[in-house]
């Protein structure tokens, strides 16, 4: 949920109305728009979102976003008679409105409490079961308090519509971003500021735009540069030293490498069992329900930064980690 005081700051707003008391969840898909949402307008190569408001006023908006077109102004003002109650705002890119309205969000959220924890996660491929893990992991110590990307909302429409979700009863986001294209983590770190995170591996996906190997690690380790910057180093950070690409990340405070053949937390896996130390402690984690290798490694990696996470609740992490499914 969004208080409206936050839209009077959004750079991209060029209509005036928007003093108004509200609650905003925002939704842009016309066809599962509920009553008392807002809808924004989004533009692509083959829609224009505008072109279904009409049938969105029907169900009692709060409020409606599109773009501003000359063309248009007369049915604004048509739209303002016939729905009094409506509040309309006009925008110069309604793909970079919410995006700002998601800068302004997150910070306000976390401005609310500094120890509130904002983690990026990308990688070629197992972002979506890193991200679950996480979250599992997280919630079983902080039960009701993590949110997390729900399904690959993880582009730059997702990215937003994840953060919008945010709410008081959270202290943690877990953020998952993907990419096809150069800049696009950037793009989505200078939305969603993580202060942590992880790089699940460096792989051939998207290697037809990307052009090769290296230009991938480069495009992924934009989520650490983030990191390190919006952290000013100290952020955890943890990634798989056994992946050639990542062992190269620059050295930080916040970085963890770990690994069965290489970095600085050897991990043993001899399925369902996962061993490591960790703060000089020997960590057991006994997983039933996980038969693939690569799985068990994946749990052992992010069990390692939940731990890093909260160093105190080290011995509950692992027994969450042996209940995972």
């Amino acid at each position: 949920m969004l208080k409206s005081s936050l839209l009077n700051e959004i750079p991209s707003i060029i209509y005036r109305n928007i003093f108004v008391e509200f609650e905003v969840e925002i939704c842009t898909d016309s066809r599962n728009f509920k009553e008392g949402q807002t809808f924004v307008a989004l533009v692509g190569d083959n829609f224009d979102g505008f072109n279904y408001v009409e049938n969105v006023l029907k169900q009692n908006p709060v409020c409606v976003v599109f773009e501003d077109k000359e063309d248009r102004k007369e049915k604004l003002m048509s739209y303002e008679t016939i729905y009094p109650n409506i509040t309309f705002i006009t925008v110069t890119d309604t793909l970079a409105f919410i995006q700002d309205l998601a800068r302004f969000h997150i910070k306000d959220w976390k401005d609310k409490n500094p120890k509130r924890k904002v983690i990026g996660i990308t990688g070629s491929n197992g972002k979506t079961t890193h991200k679950e893990m996480i979250s599992f992991l997280l919630n079983k110590i902080l039960p009701g308090k993590v949110l997390a990307t729900k399904g690959n909302l993880n582009n730059h429409i997702g990215v937003p519509l994840t953060i919008f979700n945010l709410t008081e009863a959270h202290d943690v986001a877990i953020i998952e971003m993907g990419m096809n294209h150069p800049g696009e983590i950037t793009e989505l770190c200078s939305i969603a500021k993580p202060e942590h995170g992880m790089i699940t591996n460096i792989g051939a996906a998207h290697i037809e735009f990307m052009k090769s190997m290296e230009n991938i690690f480069l495009e992924k380790s934009s989520l650490y540069k983030a990191v390190l910057i919006n952290s000013k180093g100290e952020g955890s950070f943890v990634v798989n030293a056994d992946d050639t690409f990542l062992a190269k990340l620059e050295v930080s405070n916040g970085l963890t490498t770990y690994g069965e053949n290489n970095g600085q937390i050897k991990v043993t896996i001899n399925s369902p069992e996962i061993k490591f130390t960790f703060n000089n402690k020997e960590m057991l984690i006994t997983n039933k329900n996980i038969s693939e290798h690569h799985n068990l490694k994946n749990l052992a990696g992010t069990s390692i930064f939940a731990m890093k996470l909260f160093p105190q609740m080290a011995d509950e992490i692992a027994k969450a980690a042996s209940e995972y499914e």
